[in-house]
């Protein structure tokens, strides 16, 4: 049966329309398609651009070309107006670019990647000739273990041994520590930027910027400094709020005798939701690395000895002194013929022979490299886990300046072992002079008496592993960097 001509136009015309609506949808599954893909291009461009750029915090110059040129190399052929570009999220702290930015302390960067626009293959027929995408990353670094950058001072010319890391004052003090000068008790006025894993980013702008010096002081000692500082190369960076890797600091006169109890003995309830410094014990540490005592009525302080953590393998090796050998602390430990306080005494000394003859003698293997955990993200030494490891930026200058001012320069940063503790201090002496060890009693002083200075060990870089004996801030070795947006 023949059609008219009428139907056989009607059905060209819909034969038209199908076509197009197949084609178009046809268009739309092509498109689509490519635009995911697309968006997972550009995603993983801007995932690797911002773990590249955390890699290098807190040089934010570093940083942002770091990102840049991961961009470039991750999305070849990509359009980045990166000075032009705007992010509607951004972090509160740019350098070079809109784009890329950074959280208070410096600690945490954000990517936005340029949005990029490309010819649709198909969409034209739908009147669409191009599809436009964008991505953003957040990477952060974190540190990992227990070590922190504190607040007090090592000056120009302190080598490796046991020196005052807080002194008390002129009639109590104990060597080697010797009194205030001039009324500098060894302390450091550091500001806190704002980090959001210890919780000092809220509320914001957070308080301790500049004022309540006292607050600063404890939360630093506990928790260690908010952000990262940095050595001065000749241009200064001040401590002054947001600059960011600070390398000029200022010190802090008095004597601060609370907030100092506070932060290493005895407080609780810190931003990060941990207790003061010495009660930092870590649940990772191995079973025979968990031993705490009870001081000054302050439960489950930290009381391990630092020769716990020399590696086993050294026994009878030249590679180290004799002085270093586990056995020579070990007979110390259990020869029944010392007293306690004998003990102590014989350890601290054997302690200052190991330090001394290793720094003297041209060593180069390390000794305080025992690894009986493997910890996750990354692997750390024994001594990681401790509370007592702690780092302390050296000065160019020879002693304290000026009350209130930025003059002190950031010549290196060395790895310090917190040792003696001294408190429940009068005019003439200190009740409490407590060092770690298994011969401590399980209750130690009086209870609510403050800890009033507190001495450590210097020790050789060399004598840690890695780089870790004077480097705060080594991705792999002491933190790690993470994705979180």
């Amino acid at each position: 049966m023949r059609r008219s001509r009428d139907e056989r136009g009607a059905m060209l015309i819909l034969f038209v329309i199908t076509l197009t609506v197949l084609l178009g949808f046809s268009a739309l599954v092509v498109d689509l398609g490519m635009a995911r893909s697309k968006k997972r291009q550009i995603q993983n461009t801007a995932d690797s651009s911002a773990l590249a750029a955390a890699q290098v915090l807190p040089v934010t110059a570093t940083a942002d070309a770091d990102a840049k040129s991961y961009a470039s190399t991750n999305l070849a052929g990509g359009s980045f107006p990166w000075n032009t570009c705007t992010d509607s999220g951004a972090l509160p702290r740019t350098a070079s670019s809109p784009c890329i930015s950074y959280d208070n302390s410096y600690n945490r960067v954000r990517v936005r990647v340029p949005t990029q626009t490309y010819a649709a293959l198909f969409g034209r027929i739908l009147g669409r000739s191009t599809l436009s995408t964008g991505a953003v990353a957040e990477a952060r670094v974190r540190n990992a273990g227990l070590s922190g950058t504190l607040p007090f001072s090592l000056f120009a010319g302190v080598g490796s041994g046991e020196v005052c890391i807080k002194s008390g004052s002129t009639g109590t003090t104990t060597a080697p520590c010797s009194g205030s000068v001039n009324g500098d008790f060894n302390m450091l006025d550091v500001s806190q930027y704002g980090n959001e894993v210890l919780h000092t980013d809220s509320p914001n702008p957070h308080p301790y910027c500049e004022g309540n010096a006292d607050n600063k002081l404890m939360q630093n000692i506990a928790m260690g400094v908010d952000h990262d500082l940095t050595v001065y190369v000749g241009t200064e960076i001040l401590d002054g709020c947001y600059n960011a890797g600070p390398n000029t600091l200022k010190n802090l006169t008095g004597n601060k005798s609370n907030p100092f109890d506070e932060g290493l003995l005895s407080g609780s309830g810190f931003p990060d939701g941990e207790a003061a410094r010495l009660q930092r014990t870590s649940a990772l540490a191995p079973v025979g690395l968990q031993s705490v005592r009870k001081v000054a009525g302050v439960s489950g302080v930290d009381n391990t000895g630092l020769w716990e953590f020399i590696s086993p393998s050294l026994e009878g090796s030249g590679s180290v002194p004799s002085s270093c050998w586990p056995s020579v602390f070990g007979a110390i430990v259990s020869n029944g013929a010392y007293t306690a306080d004998e003990k102590e005494l014989l350890m601290h000394v054997a302690l200052g022979t190991c330090v001394g003859n290793y720094a003297g003698g041209g060593y180069s293997a390390p000794v305080f490299a025992r690894n009986t955990v493997t910890e996750s993200p990354i692997d750390l030494y024994d001594i990681q886990l401790s509370p007592r490891f702690v780092y302390l930026p050296r000065f160019a200058e020879s002693g304290p300046c000026g009350n209130n001012s930025y003059c002190l320069h950031i010549t290196n940063f060395r790895a310090v072992f917190l040792q003696t503790l001294n408190g429940d201090c009068n005019a003439t002496s200190c009740n409490i002079t407590y060092e770690p060890g298994p011969w401590n009693p399980a209750s130690i002083g009086k209870n609510n008496k403050k800890a009033s200075e507190v001495t450590g060990w210097v020790l050789p870089a060399k004598m840690l592993p890695g780089d870790i004996g004077e480097r705060p801030g080594i991705v792999g070795q002491n933190r790690y960097i993470e994705l979180v947006k």
